[in-house]
């Protein structure tokens, strides 16, 4: 299912393009994030929506985030045709393979 959202090596092409580091703790300040939707994934309509429900997602798992991570999160085309279930899922398996949760 990586299909819907970036893999882990594209995150860290794009943390090094912009000379940070994956998962790099800036102080004791909140995560925070950003949904990147692309005009590949569809009209804007379906990239709205794609949009909503990973804000959601991410809203809703920032109380087990590690405290000041930066997060960008991709949508690759088939997010749109993908249900929220299926989006968290992936986000989940994500964000345990690049140790975002304060848990791992």
């Amino acid at each position: 299912m990586s299909t819907l959202i970036l893999k882990k090596a594209e995150v860290g092409m794009e943390a090094e393009r912009k000379n940070t580091k994956v998962g790099k703790d800036i102080g004791e300040s909140p995560p925070q994030g950003a949904v990147v939707v692309s005009r590949r994934v569809g009209p804007a309509v379906v990239r709205n929506r794609v949009k909503r429900r990973l804000r959601e997602i991410y809203r809703k798992e920032i109380p087990g985030l590690r405290p000041g991570i930066w997060l960008v999160v991709t949508a690759k085309p088939a997010a749109a045709k993908a249900s929220f279930g299926i989006l968290r899922s992936e986000w989940l398996r994500l964000g345990a393979r690049l140790s975002i949760f304060a848990d791992s």
